[in-house]
């Protein structure tokens, strides 16, 4: 999303002044996590001249074409923030849950990302620390997935950033799997849809990503 460039008149906005807010979108992301671990700032910049793009003009999103070179039919890829277990798991198993759902939502073009890609930089940070850089991360995201579907596990990180999600305006996808966290009052008021298989979920997920904005 790219709610500040639709309060400053994309029809003035040079071809720099584009360039310029998408580094400013890339530097923000490049806050969070470190360049070694960087992956798809080519598809961040695509992603955010095709959002552009679809709020203006055909002269202006001409013009960005031309800089990112791809056609503005191309489906506008949203941002999941994947809420999971990763205390006490190694980064192995982290990264492990965090591509199960890659692969589940590769055919809906959606672009997860989690705290678990950046668990290396935590060593060393303070508690404050990882919880603002986990913040940021979900800052840059159009929804929020939260898999609590393991029975008997206290999520008490991921129930801190699906509280911080609901918030900040961002529908939250629930996946509760067989457990009964689905009968718990409190996660059903947060969340925006609540699934209990994995088609449910990437049913949600597809609905979620047209209607998002």
């Amino acid at each position: 999303m790219l709610a500040a460039a639709g309060t400053i008149g994309l029809e003035a906005l040079s071809a720099d002044g584009i360039d310029a807010a998408v580094e400013s979108r890339e530097a923000r992301y490049l806050r969070f996590t470190s360049p070694q671990r960087y992956i798809g700032i080519r598809s961040l910049r695509k992603t955010l001249a095709i959002n552009i793009a679809s709020r203006t003009s055909p002269s202006v999103a001409a013009r960005i074409e031309g800089q990112v070179g791809c056609g503005f039919s191309v489906l506008l890829m949203k941002r999941a923030f994947l809420s999971h277990r990763i205390d006490f798991l190694s980064r192995a198993e982290a990264i492990a849950n965090h591509d199960k759902y890659k692969v589940l939502l590769a055919a809906l073009d959606i672009e997860v990302i989690s705290a678990a890609e950046t668990l290396d930089s935590e060593i060393g940070s303070t508690d404050a620390e990882i919880v603002e850089k986990g913040l940021a991360l979900l800052k840059t995201c159009d929804f929020m997935i939260f898999d609590c579907s393991l029975e008997n596990w206290n999520y008490i990180g991921c129930i801190f950033e699906m509280a911080y999600a609901y918030q900040m305006g961002k529908p939250i996808i629930v996946y509760t799997g067989t457990t009964n966290n689905n009968q718990r009052p409190w996660l059903r008021y947060h969340a925006t849809r609540i699934a209990v298989t994995q088609d449910h979920l990437v049913d949600a997920v597809s609905d979620l990503a047209r209607n998002v904005t």
